[in-house]
């Protein structure tokens, strides 16, 4: 994202929504609500665990279709957090998630990176494979529970 932004004017509004796109597939108990454009300018821009140069995006010609973004985690300088990978449906297939997420790890392991981690839905099988193919190791889990009190 880094270079992106001195090259394309409107970088942020379209990674806004390419992130947006993103998040709305990704499998959870309860759909996130969108960020505004403001929100997310400053979360990928100005938040202490940004890193402008771990925020890849994939493009095919001028359309931007994929990304991930790398994060600091606070008070453990040698671990990354991989905070979404993914691709627009139109490009799903394409193994464009697999070159994201192994451009992510090449370029934590270039900064002396120890170890990534992320998180999974286990609703989203193809990117747990993925993660399982890149050496990621299952840990416990949490389960969440709900309970609907409209009722």
């Amino acid at each position: 994202m880094a270079n992106e932004r001195s090259r394309i004017p409107n970088c942020i509004e379209r990674l806004h929504a390419l992130h947006t796109g993103i998040e709305a597939d990704v499998p959870r108990p309860v759909q996130a609500n969108a960020v505004s454009i403001e929100t997310f300018a400053s979360q990928v821009t100005d938040h202490p665990t940004t890193i402008p140069e771990a925020f890849l995006i994939a493009c095919r010609g001028e359309e931007y279709v994929g990304l991930t973004y790398l994060r600091r985690v606070p008070g453990l300088p040698y671990i990354l957090s991989q905070a979404l990978t993914g691709v627009t449906r139109q490009a799903r297939g394409l193994g464009i998630a697999t070159a994201l997420k192994l451009a992510g790890i090449e370029w934590a392991r270039a900064q002396g990176i120890q170890e990534i981690r992320t998180w999974n839905s286990q609703r989203s099988p193809l990117m747990i494979s993925i993660n399982e193919r890149f050496g990621f190791i299952r840990e416990v889990a949490m389960c969440e529970f709900h309970k609907d009190l409209s009722e």
